[in-house]
């Protein structure tokens, strides 16, 4: 009985060719994932821009670099770097089988995982983009594979009938299963990632109906230099190792999937583009001319002060928060800071508020309400960002209760994660506030009374503080220049800016008093006041 079982269980079982699989998976992909508009809108771009060899239509490097518009001081690295991730996506489900040739049934997968719509029909997908974003951004070790490949068989796959009726899940075949214990012999080129994440980190915030070459036009030399710099902090986190320079497997789960959950995202609105020709207007009349592309970009999300000429807060130096920072929404949820349409305000900047903690005082906390003597309340959801050298990310400790997150005292300056000792309500000295100043904690910022020096701070070894360690050095920075940059609806910043021109009005109002030339009636005056005179200390002040 058992016997006959296997014998027809044999007779279901068909030999299927990969590339067979492969075809029917990007059938439903298509059918399945994307509307008949935006599979007709893709076929436009694809054949548009296509070459041909042999009845085949495919895509090259220059071709996949000038659709997406990569400005040239990056094609040559993050544009062969995004053609290489392009071939090894297309292979999928069977690594095997890369690099291919980038056909129209191979770009359209490549679209699919990138943009998330995968998750309409693979179950997984989730669990294993990060593996696939790891597979094609890696170099194998060879001589880990000496001896895997010494008996080779014909690239099938035994299906059942049964599995061919069912929903589409990832197929598993023995090629794949080698590749996944070769992944830990497999490194990321350091540079090669820097190329890509130089390029995300222009396209942050691009949309699917924005301009690409719209975030070509500012590339000069110094938004590419901050550019660098900021991949450069970013790379750093991956803790490359020091010979080889390569990011190991484990490194890159652990901090895409912790520190910078959204480092990939730009891609997603990036190869949505393909999804939207500007050629094909399926409404147009036989004849008519076509539209006429959209040229305005998006607005920077920084509200740019008319007084600061280089804000410390740039749109660069924005994207690169984007990657690990999530802003709260008016639905009370965590989104990122270009999906929440957050808008950033300047508050205080020391180019044109001055270096005066009092300034600051008044510019920046009483937007906030927040006592200016007394700590900050204490909140989950904050962190400390460390953005160069290294990018770094310490979250707070929610078991913290001793040290405040944040700490403002016009004779102690700026804390950030410190040890605020107790306050005496008689230290009026400079001497006694200098002694209560507040003590670095574990991960801490200070900025000193003048803003002349700011001091990070991060020792492992010193217990549990405001926020948590993260492997990274104590580094000594010059606060010469400062700015708070806070994110609120255009309503609050329209009444902040009308109290502040009316406190100044008010001021410069009272400054030019004028009391008609009678000097001694003025001075009397502002004696019995007690504003002025050698007995100024000694008065209770008058009224007028």
């Amino acid at each position: 009985m058992g016997q006959g079982q296997s014998q027809d269980a044999e007779r279901h079982q068909v030999q299927v060719p990969v590339e067979q699989l492969s075809h029917e998976l990007a059938l439903q992909f298509a059918a399945k994932c994307f509307t008949h508009l935006e599979i007709a809108h893709y076929k436009d771009n694809f054949k548009s821009l296509a070459d041909h060899n042999d009845d085949v239509e495919y895509w090259k490097e220059d071709t996949l670099c000038r659709f997406f518009a990569i400005p040239a001081p990056l094609r040559a690295g993050a544009g062969a770097v995004l053609h290489s991730m392009a071939v090894y996506l297309g292979a999928f489900p069977f690594p095997s089988m890369a690099p291919v040739i980038l056909t129209r049934e191979a770009m359209l997968k490549v679209i699919t995982i990138l943009t998330g719509r995968y998750k309409k029909i693979l179950k997984r997908g989730d669990k294993d983009k990060m593996k696939l974003l790891f597979r094609s951004l890696a170099v194998f070790d060879r001589r880990s594979s000496i001896g895997t490949s010494s008996s080779k068989k014909p690239n099938v796959t035994d299906v059942t009938d049964e599995g061919k009726k069912g929903e589409a899940t990832v197929i598993e075949t023995r090629h794949d299963s080698k590749v996944d214990r070769k992944i830990n012999h497999a490194t990321i080129p350091a540079e090669n990632l820097k190329n890509l994440v130089m390029l995300l980190l222009l396209l942050g915030g691009l949309e699917a109906q924005t301009p690409l070459a719209a975030y070509a036009d500012n590339l000069d030399e110094h938004n590419l230099s901050s550019l660098e710099q900021s991949a450069s902090a970013i790379i750093a986190a991956f803790d490359p190792d020091p010979v080889t320079r390569g990011i190991s497997y484990s490194n890159f789960v652990r901090v895409t999937t912790s520190a910078m959950p959204d480092l990939f995202q730009p891609l997603n609105a990036l190869f949505e583009h393909l999804l939207f020709s500007r050629t094909l207007d399926l409404s147009r009349h036989k004849g008519a001319p076509p539209a006429s592309a959209l040229t305005a970009s998006q607005p920077s999300p920084i509200n740019k002060a008319d007084l600061d000429d280089s804000p410390l807060l740039t749109d660069i130096l924005l994207s690169q928060l984007s990657v690990s920072l999530h802003v709260l929404t008016p639905s009370s949820s965590l989104a990122n800071i270009f999906d929440c349409s957050a808008r950033f305000h300047p508050i205080f900047s020391t180019a044109s508020q001055g270096t005066s903690l009092s300034s600051f005082s008044r510019q920046a906390t009483s937007c906030y309400t927040t006592p200016t003597s007394d700590p900050s309340p204490q909140t989950a959801a904050a962190a400390l960002f460390q953005l160069s050298p290294r990018h770094s990310i310490f979250p707070a400790n929610p078991y913290n209760r001793d040290s405040p997150q944040s700490y403002f005292n016009q004779k102690s300056g700026i804390a950030l994660g410190c040890v605020v000792p107790a306050q005496s309500r008689t230290s009026a000295t400079s001497i006694a506030a200098h002694m209560n100043a507040p003590v670095a904690g574990p991960v801490s910022f200070r900025i000193d009374d003048d803003f002349a020096t700011g001091t990070f701070q991060h020792d492992p070894d010193a217990g549990a503080g405001a926020f948590n360690v993260d492997p990274a050095l104590a580094v000594p920075a010059d606060a010469g220049r400062g700015s708070s940059d806070g994110r609120q609806r255009e309503s609050e910043v329209e009444k902040q800016q009308k109290r502040l021109k009316w406190e100044e009005d008010e001021a410069a109002r009272r400054r030019g008093v004028n009391f008609g030339g009678d000097k001694d009636g003025a001075r009397a005056l502002l004696e019995l006041a007690g504003l002025v005179g050698d007995r100024e200390g000694n008065r209770s002040g008058g009224s007028v």
